[in-house]
């Protein structure tokens, strides 16, 4: 009964406009291609889901400005770009699943997608209880961070940087030397 109760305050909340056939029929789909991809181990990482959205996915700096899309133009921008995280990220892990992607099922993940960011914006509630979801959790091993590998590992790549600008920079910085080699030289104009 505990891991019962545990469970139930770990999940997240559903859209609440799912009420509607359509949109509780475009949830279930998303929920059943995740099935499919989380079966067989293929997640793109270069964005994060939002948990209970499937539909929409963040990057730190996307996650940081939700709360700030205080109006429905904002919001509406805000999704446009988390719904293309989700296409993005959803046609490379569909294109590993099956190497000829299905544009069925794409074109249905599409219309879906459009139809929940629809709902997400235009619902205050729905809005709001999403918020709490968008945060990215940070990939840092608390072990390391500990044990102070991160500061040591700092220190060697401090180092190689340093000496890769000492070595670099006088090459960048001669503009005589870009000239020789057929390089560009760009300056301020009055005239722009």
């Amino acid at each position: 009964m505990l891991l019962g109760l545990v469970g139930a305050c770990g999940t997240t909340p559903p859209l609440p406009s799912a009420a509607n056939p359509k949109l509780a029929h475009c949830q279930q789909f998303f929920a059943d291609n995740d099935a499919r991809l989380r079966a067989a181990g293929i997640r793109d990482a270069q964005a994060w889901r939002v948990a209970g959205y499937p539909f929409l996915r963040v990057d730190r700096v996307l996650a940081s400005f939700a709360a700030e899309a205080n109006n429905t133009a904002q919001r509406a921008a805000w999704l446009a770009r988390a719904t293309a995280h989700d296409a993005e990220g959803r046609e490379l892990e569909i294109a590993r699943l099956s190497p000829a992607l299905d544009s069925a099922l794409m074109d249905q993940l599409r219309s879906c997608r459009a139809a929940l960011g629809t709902a997400l914006r235009d619902d205050d509630d729905a809005w709001h209880a999403m918020l709490d979801f968008t945060q990215v959790a940070d990939d840092y091993s608390v072990t390391r961070r500990v044990l102070g590998l991160y500061a040591v590992s700092a220190r060697v790549v401090l180092a190689s940087v340093k000496r890769m600008q000492k070595r670099e920079m006088p090459r960048l910085i001669d503009n005589d030397a870009a000239d020789a080699v057929g390089g560009e030289r760009y300056g301020l104009s009055a005239d722009a």
